[in-house]
């Protein structure tokens, strides 16, 4: 299984930044979870699954946005079709 990690950042004013943040993530799971290329590299009995999002918004603290996405792929790892 492989867990690969997106990290969004946005720096500019303050005002609409948790609305940006949720924007991206909207496009970004979309994007990742309809891949048609990313479904035939993980196989019928692989997965591709959202694992959550944390920011890093919060009270006092500057205004950049901040936003991890983690995604899990399952699939089956074949050695003889590894290349050298």
């Amino acid at each position: 299984m492989e867990t690969p990690e997106h990290f969004v950042l946005v720096s500019h004013r303050a005002a609409g930044i948790g609305a940006e943040l949720n924007a991206y993530r909207r496009r970004i799971l979309r994007r990742v979870l309809t891949d048609s290329a990313l479904g035939d590299l993980v196989g019928p009995n692989g997965s591709v699954r959202y694992a959550g999002c944390a920011t890093a918004l919060a009270l006092g603290r500057s205004m950049e946005g901040e936003m991890s996405l983690s995604f899990t792929f399952r699939y089956v790892l074949r050695p003889e079709q590894m290349e050298d």
